[in-house]
């Protein structure tokens, strides 16, 4: 991020010399000034307002955590209401009082305008989602264990009333890549799964950027393999806790988090009850080779132009790791026929060589949305009736596999 300071120089949030990003203010002069210092918290965003900069960090249980500075770097007397919490964003100044948004895994989106000296809160706006009252949910955040003895976060959330057993449903996402965290946010996709007594669990992998830089590191290029194993273990952790169990869990992620899921069925084949990877990048070896796949070689390597890159990517590989005669988890594959990121070969030669592989009766499937690219957002990319359309078969495939 970069911001101009009139005529003095430039403001960069940076991670130079700095894990967990720090913001600092280059003058035209080349002179470097630490506005707001590295912390132990990842600072994820700044927000630069009239009178004072608003840090936007990663509180350990992965709430936005709002810290107020002058725009020399004096930490300023303001704060957030306690009770507000969740992922705050989109900051600005009306008539005189502080207006953001704020939206949690089971608080739909809302946007409220804060006195800074009164601490009093008018919500203007709120997301109005039909039959869904938050208050009958209950949100559980906890660290658990991974296979490395690394302590990975994880949000798990049901209706208060559901009497948590080792049948429980379980929708179990993640991604884990690209510097990329994965907040709390209200999704309308997993209202039918809750109110259909299921619990959903988000695991923030290594990979991603929940925990600053160090974290992305640890699950990217040679070191790719713990994040499935972070993802794996978010599963075992649940079914020890006695929510839920391997067959009543679903694992779902898109993309980047279409090749978690991939890599985790081949892994560990027949072990979840269902698997949905969605727009995946599934042939590790030639991914370089279409379209943007060039642009991925900062976590995945280039594995047709070096050796140690091309056998780290070949032991992870959805497609190259199959095997003959196995028996895998019922899974279904999905993809957009204009994706143009993650070209629609790679759900296609997939599909057709785990069809061809399977050695017992669980279903492989393939669902390509014609018209579609590779985003679940509006327009061009996929409209609304297409992602309901979407979600609709691939949570009802999974309550069918997961609750048999």
């Amino acid at each position: 991020m970069c911001i101009r300071d009139s005529e003095e120089g430039l403001f960069f949030l940076t991670n130079y010399e700095a894990p967990n990003y720090r913001l600092v203010k280059v003058l035209f002069s080349g002179e470097i000034i630490e506005i707001i210092p590295e912390k132990k918290l990842a600072l994820k965003r700044v927000s630069f307002l009239d009178d004072f900069i608003i840090a936007n960090s990663i509180d350990i249980d992965m709430n936005s955590l709002i810290e107020f500075y002058s725009k020399e770097g004096e930490i300023l007397d303001y704060k957030i209401p306690d009770e507000i919490s969740g992922t705050l964003g989109s900051f600005s100044m009306q008539d005189q009082k502080l207006r953001f948004s704020v939206s949690s895994f089971i608080e739909p989106t809302r946007y409220i305008d804060l006195d800074l000296e009164s601490l009093d809160i008018s919500i203007i706006w709120q997301d109005k989602v039909t039959n869904f009252n938050p208050s009958e949910y209950k949100k559980t955040f906890t660290y658990y264990e991974s296979k490395d003895g690394t302590m990975v976060p994880l949000t798990y959330f049901h209706k208060k009333d559901l009497e948590l057993n080792a049948q429980t449903p379980i929708f179990l996402y993640g991604y884990g890549g690209y510097n990329i965290s994965i907040r709390p946010s209200f999704s309308r996709k997993y209202v039918g799964w809750l109110e259909l007594g299921g619990v959903v669990a988000i695991a923030n992998l290594r990979g991603g950027g929940e925990l600053g830089k160090k974290w992305h590191n640890a699950g990217r290029l040679k070191e790719k393999q713990n994040v499935f194993d972070d993802f794996l273990y978010a599963s075992k952790y649940l079914e020890a806790q006695g929510v839920g169990n391997r067959k009543s869990t679903v694992i779902s992620g898109r993309s980047n988090g279409g090749l978690l899921v991939g890599t985790s069925l081949v892994q560990n084949p027949n072990y979840f009850g269902a698997t949905l990877p969605a727009v995946g990048v599934l042939d590790m070896l030639r991914f370089t080779e279409f379209t943007e796949g060039w642009g991925w070689r900062g976590d995945y390597g280039s594995p047709l132009l070096s050796k140690e890159d091309f056998d780290f990517n070949f032991d992870i590989s959805p497609y190259h790791q199959l095997k003959e005669g196995e028996c895998y988890s019922p899974t279904l594959v999905t993809t957009g026929r204009r994706d143009d990121r993650v070209v629609p070969s790679h759900s296609y030669k997939f599909v057709a060589r785990i069809q061809e592989y399977q050695n017992c009766n669980n279903p492989v499937m393939l669902l390509d949305t014609v018209r579609a690219g590779h985003g679940s957002g509006g327009g061009a990319a996929m409209p609304k009736w297409k992602r309901i359309e979407l979600f609709t078969s691939e949570q009802a495939f999974a309550l069918k596999h997961v609750s048999s």
